[in-house]
């Protein structure tokens, strides 16, 4: 796997922010939505390369670690699959959230952080056992 393809998601995002900046400044709405507008961007890049990430270890079985080694087996299944599902919690919890319902906002925001929290906690308690790279 090239560095293209393994940053490709992030590239995504930084295109995303691209177009809705030149979308702002089409209709001279540039000055009041570039600093909300590249913030979004910017998570929208982080989330798409996170579920790259968790989708890597979920599907393959393998989670990549500095300094040329992986986790592999069951942690990076668990660890890939609890990033999935604590993305796609964050995405139900900010679309509740801007609907107008706080409280299962709240609730399912709480959910995707014990979900996020459990994918850390796997990655950091693996991170001993991680083997070498080829």
């Amino acid at each position: 796997m090239s560095r293209w393809s393994y940053y490709a998601p992030l590239c995504l995002g930084c295109l995303l922010a691209a177009i809705v900046l030149a979308e702002a400044y089409k209709h001279d709405e540039f000055v009041p939505r570039v600093r909300m507008t590249l913030l979004g961007a910017a998570a929208a890049g982080l989330a798409l390369q996170l579920l790259f990430i968790g989708a890597q270890g979920a599907a393959a079985r393998v989670l990549p670690v500095p300094g040329g080694r992986s986790i592999r087996g069951g942690a990076a299944v668990l660890a890939g699959s609890m990033i999935i599902v604590s993305l796609v919690l964050l995405a139900a919890a900010l679309m509740t959230y801007l609907s107008g319902f706080e409280t299962p906002a709240l609730v399912t925001g709480v959910a995707s952080a014990a979900c996020a929290l459990t994918a850390l906690g796997t990655y950091l308690w693996s991170l001993p056992a991680a083997a070498r790279d080829f």
